[in-house]
């Protein structure tokens, strides 16, 4: 009787614990299909056991065909791989991992957050992955939004506030810190493209030339972000404005390809830019527009592309009488876009491909701005690409000719370049092709080789037909034999003079440098280079000895339309602009007043009258614009009245309306340019004009200095060259002696860094003797040669004393 009670409990135990189990598994499935995220659960071979019904229903198909398939069979093979990577490493492991990613539904990409864990058993064994995720779109979207819902937030804000005078109030608020923050950021930024725009002016080697080029470019191009900064909210309210300027199509964006050289060159890979020759040389657009959309199409392209090369294509599409249709080609060997998803890649905030944002980072937002900026010139934008092949983005644009202005795109020399024979060597076809076609609209006769060895080879073969090669344009960056490498042998056989040889690199190591100088070769440009600077190149070559060639100095300003003599009040509290300014009035002939702020420039007008008074307009303790409205109250009801123009650095539309509204005259953007301010000088003081014309000739073959260039250098201000002369006589001596404490200390770096400052210092007088001394201490430290670097110092320590006492008597007798 006792075993049979026990065996029903037994049989009753073992029905509750089946009972228990069901329940279980109920609770199990009505949680999982209740929850609001799906659920995947597989085997350790990745096949799926069980899904949720908001899994199958986001997938669209029945969870009972899923059974039994892998991801492989839902989803895209690269996200199949990944997928099953991350499973065996969370049953190798054990661990539980959270990822964020994207996917595509319904057309539109969806942005998820998932939490992957093991499955075990009762042996405490992984039998299994199971992954449970859910929808973080609207969050996702929300960040990746910001800017346009801060914009909206403004809109709602500016709808729903019924107080008007407080609404202006908070307008204005936000036009002074924008203004202000912009002025901040670009007083800096004047001065450097200020200074460098006069170091323009002076005599310089090509590539200091090339580099100070590259300076200014970089810092007008950073003006001009600052205003995209500012104008980006203009956009999206339908207030944008555009500018229309003539400009030389070859060198703006020459200079801007130039700019993305470095960052092409870190991925190992060629940039280009190839022009027809049918487009006209000068056109009227908004360069700076154009530009920005250049920059980010071949940025993207640079960032897209990890091998092959990036070349920008610009054609004339259709040529009339007063306007050119140009179509633009930025053509890439990089990852590709599917057919499918190219139209999407200019909406805002989308990608191509929703893991390209994991991977090369971005927003989403520079193809849509530049398809807007097109939509807003006459234009359109649009790619053809294939995934594995690259990508061809392209866009159409139409522009004025500027018939004002001459259409020859090289400046007449006495060097004949027609007929002259050309052998181009590179291994990238296209910058053989792009070369050769150049170097034949040129008159020339180019022949092309693909590497050094048959450079070589055709060298001979020329020499023997009794038909030599004239120069020689090389990259030097190539496989097997680079460049450098290859004149040497050519100049050991002696198959041309080293000045007959022109190198293009992206780069160079500090031994290539050395190499090349030693070779004797000069000419050597950044990739890629422009039109111009090759013809000058070429010329130089065809002209020079084998010494390095001095690019000619930017010609003196004359017979510059000005005014007479004026009393100018210069109101401006940064000091680099007071200096700028000074040099430019004192160089116009006029007499100079400063003022520190708003309220000093009304102090010194009460006392004394002035013909102009020039206003910065942000200024401590009084703004220029409180300032113009003292000096307009205290002029009402007399007939006084002093010309006031603004100079401002402010990069906001309306700043002129400001300046008008404050009462000035007219209104000058900084940087000052010395044309610009006189013309302005011109119109506002018509019927005083004059003539600037200064032409010295104070040449001595013997003196260590070439007089009449160093005074050019800085502009024909003998003054400023006696200060800068005093300051040089006074800190170089200094240098010097830091020089050889570097060199007692074996200290390389050091006296690298001092050699490029007396390098530095002499540039505006260009002793080229010395000049060359400095150069080789300079390159030799910094290749940590100090054996040659001390030879190198020595030799300038011998070359300082005269150029001292040059230095001495010009002063003595100024």
């Amino acid at each position: 009787m006792s075993v049979n009670n026990e065996s029903r409990r037994e049989e009753a135990g073992g029905r509750r614990s089946t009972d228990n189990l069901r329940d279980g598994e109920s609770l199990f499935l009505s949680l999982v299909h209740s929850i609001p995220a799906c659920f995947v659960r597989k085997d350790r071979d990745g096949k799926i056991v069980f899904v949720n019904e908001r899994f199958a229903k986001l997938t669209g198909t029945a969870s009972e065909d899923m059974i039994g398939k892998t991801v492989a069979d839902f989803y895209p093979e690269q996200f199949a791989i990944d997928a099953r990577r991350e499973d065996e490493r969370v049953m190798r492991s054990g661990e539980v991992i959270e990822d964020v990613f994207d996917d595509e539904v319904n057309g539109k990409v969806r942005y998820f957050a998932s939490r992957k864990g093991p499955v075990w058993n009762d042996e405490n064994e992984v039998i299994g992955i199971q992954t449970i995720f859910w929808d973080i779109t609207e969050q996702r979207l929300a960040e990746n939004a910001l800017l346009a819902e801060r914009e909206e937030l403004r809109i709602a804000k500016d709808a729903a506030d019924k107080a008007k005078d407080a609404a202006d109030q908070a307008n204005r608020s936000k036009s002074d810190f924008l203004a202000n923050m912009s002025h901040e950021i670009r007083t800096p930024m004047n001065a450097i493209i200020g200074m460098t725009d006069l170091l323009l002016e002076t005599q310089l080697t090509q590539t200091q030339q090339e580099y100070l080029s590259m300076v200014q470019d970089s810092g007008e191009a950073l003006l001009t972000l600052i205003n995209d900064i500012l104008d980006f909210s203009k956009i999206e309210a339908g207030k944008f404005e555009l500018e229309n300027s003539t400009f030389d199509i070859r060198d703006s964006l020459g200079d801007t390809m130039k700019g993305l050289g470095f960052r092409a060159h870190d991925k190992g890979l060629e940039l280009a830019i190839r022009v027809d020759q049918k487009i006209p040389r000068h056109v009227r657009g908004d360069v700076g527009r154009i530009r920005q959309i250049v920059v980010n199409l071949v940025g993207n392209a640079i960032k897209f592309t990890d091998k092959g090369e990036v070349v920008l294509h610009i054609e004339a599409k259709e040529v009339l009488d007063d306007h050119v249709i140009l179509k633009f080609s930025v053509i890439d060997t990089g990852i590709g876009i599917k057919k499918e998803h190219c139209s999407r890649v200019f909406k805002e905030f989308e990608q191509a491909d929703a893991s390209t944002t994991r991977r090369f980072g971005g927003t989403g937002l520079g193809l849509a701005i530049s398809s807007r900026l097109l939509e807003l010139m006459g234009g359109r934008i649009w790619v053809e690409s294939e995934i594995g092949k690259g990508s061809n983005f392209q866009f159409e644009l139409p522009l004025t000719i500027d018939h004002s202005q001459p259409n020859s795109q090289m400046v007449q020399t006495h060097i004949n370049i027609q007929g002259v024979r050309v052998l181009v060597v590179d291994d990238n076809a296209t910058n053989r092709r792009i070369l050769k076609d150049m170097l034949s609209n040129w008159g020339m006769q180019p022949t092309t080789s693909s590497g050094g060895k048959a450079a070589i080879q055709a060298l001979f073969d020329a020499a023997e037909e009794d038909d030599s090669f004239q120069l020689i344009i090389s990259d030097v960056n190539m496989p097997n034999m680079n460049g450098v490498s290859m004149a040497k042998e050519i100049l050991e056989k002696s198959l041309i003079e080293s000045g007959s040889i022109i190198m293009l690199s992206s780069g160079l190591r500090s031994t290539d440098t050395k190499d090349l100088n030693a070779l004797g070769i000069s000419q050597l440009l950044l990739k890629p280079a422009k039109q111009s600077e090759i013809y000058d190149a070429i010329v130089s070559s065809l002209s020079a000895s084998g010494m390095a060639v001095l690019a000619p100095a930017l010609p003196a300003i004359t017979n510059l339309a000005t005014t007479s003599e004026l009393q100018v009040l210069l109101a401006e509290d940064n000091i680099v602009n007071q200096k700028l300014a000074i040099g430019i009035l004192q160089k116009l002939g006029h007499r100079v007043t400063v003022a520190g702020d708003g309220k000093e420039a009304l102090d010194i007008l009460q006392d004394k009258e002035f013909d102009l008074v020039l206003m910065d307009v942000q200024m401590p303790e009084m703004d220029g614009l409180a300032a113009t409205r003292e000096i307009r109250r205290r002029e009402s009801g007399t007939s006084n009245h002093v010309s006031v123009v603004a100079m401002t650095a402010h990069a906001m539309k309306g700043d002129r309306e400001n300046c008008l509204d404050a009462g000035m005259d007219d209104y000058l953007s900084k940087p000052i340019r010395l044309k610009e301010m006189a013309n302005k000088l011109a119109e506002l003081f018509p019927g005083k004009e004059k003539t600037v014309e200064i032409n010295p000739d104070l040449n001595d073959k013997n003196d260590p200095i070439q007089w009449s260039e160093a005074l050019a250098n800085v502009a024909n201000d003998e003054s400023l060259l006696c200060d800068l002369l005093r300051v040089f006589a006074a800190e170089t001596p200094i240098l010097m002696t830091q020089a050889e404490k570097a060199v007692t200390e074996n200290n390389a770096k050091g006296l690298s860094t001092v050699a490029h400052s007396l390098k530095g210092s002499m540039l505006f007088l260009n002793p080229k003797s010395a000049l060359e001394s400095a150069q080789k201490v300079e390159d030799y430290a910094a290749m940590g040669d100090l054996d040659s670097a001390k030879q190198s110092l020595r030799q300038l320590q011998t070359q300082f004393p005269t150029l001292l006492n040059s230095i001495e008597l010009y002063l003595d007798n100024s």
